[in-house]
């Protein structure tokens, strides 16, 4: 069952076969979808020291104690982590913002955030990060396909180079 982007109820049929039963027996499955927090954070392609930041939500299942978070640990050259309990009116849940460090490296990232809470039966929660820091200098395309190639016999692809900081080339 493929539950990936759903929340809330669900209701699914399922047809089942046994063997020398000419008719299927038909189940309904009925359920509530809930997410705690989301799994990945993605900030797809930024500039370096943009301030890009992205907020998310930490719930408690339904019928447990309110969320708390008693520690929040992450790789600072990477990201900056903030949480804060969500205002009145929605209790038993905490904001959380994730900036991306001002001097992040350029390129490719991939980190963890790992939330210590309260909940007895799962304490860490872990979020994954991602997303590329655009260089200086990009060129695209990133990936340049060139078929076969025969000993001696040139071959040229164009490619764009471009600064997304607005530097003169």
């Amino acid at each position: 069952v493929n539950l990936a982007g759903k929340a809330g109820p669900v209701s699914m049929t399922v047809a089942v076969r046994f063997e020398g039963v000419e008719t299927p027996t038909v189940f309904t499955l009925k359920g509530n979808v809930f997410e705690e927090h989301p799994r990945v954070i993605n900030f797809d392609e930024v500039l370096r020291g943009s301030s890009s930041q992205k907020q998310f939500t930490v719930r408690q299942y339904p019928d447990q104690p309110p969320i708390e978070i008693k520690d929040v640990k992450y790789d600072n050259r990477i990201v900056e982590v903030s949480a804060e309990p969500s205002p009145s009116g929605s209790s038993g849940m905490v904001n959380v913002t994730v900036k991306l460090a001002p001097n992040i490296p350029f390129g490719h990232f991939e980190s963890e955030i790992r939330l210590a809470t309260n909940d007895a039966e799962v304490p860490w929660k872990s979020i994954r990060v991602d997303g590329y820091v655009m260089l200086p200098v990009e060129i695209g395309p990133r990936e340049v396909l060139l078929g076969v190639l025969h000993p001696g016999k040139p071959l040229s692809s164009e490619v764009e180079i471009n600064s997304p900081y607005g530097n003169p080339l």
